[in-house]
């Protein structure tokens, strides 16, 4: 994964949806092939090291719906827009801000190179810094990894 941001924050417009995008890089000399991706997000009362196995099984089931596939190809880059749909991160926009709740996009990418051998990259970003201009993520502890 090369980029996170926030691509839609909407104060004003409690309404609005929160949208990130996670930008993920074929840094290979051949493409990545049938790539599925999946993201979530998760709220936690407490600070964690990453997503929660119930959480995780919910991108699981995404990756596994997926019929449509994509290739990248190398030096290539392929991005996944996450949104809430305006119903779950904004609403706690002011615990988020106040740290008393605290808002994370985890996610997972599924390739095959061109010899059809099964490659993946997870992803975990929590929000460090709500009131940054603009608001900055971090790496989780845990559910960075890749094959």
């Amino acid at each position: 994964v090369t980029g996170m941001r926030i691509t839609e924050l909407d104060l004003a417009h409690p309404k609005l949806p929160f949208v990130t995008e996670i930008s993920l890089s074929n840094s290979g000399k051949s493409p990545a092939i049938n790539l599925k991706r999946a993201s979530a997000y998760m709220l936690s009362s407490t600070p964690v090291s990453g997503p929660k196995p119930e959480y995780i099984k919910k991108v699981d089931d995404k990756i596994a719906g997926i019929r449509d596939h994509i290739a990248v190809p190398p030096n290539g880059v392929n991005t996944l827009e996450s949104s809430d749909n305006g119903n779950y991160v904004i609403p706690k926009w002011t615990a988020i801000i106040g740290k008393t709740e605290f808002v994370y996009i985890y996610g997972r990418f599924e390739y095959q190179d061109v010899s059809q051998r099964g490659h993946f990259t997870t992803f975990c970003y929590y929000l460090k810094e709500p009131t940054a201009k603009p608001p900055q993520f971090a790496s989780c502890e845990a559910y960075n990894d890749m094959n």
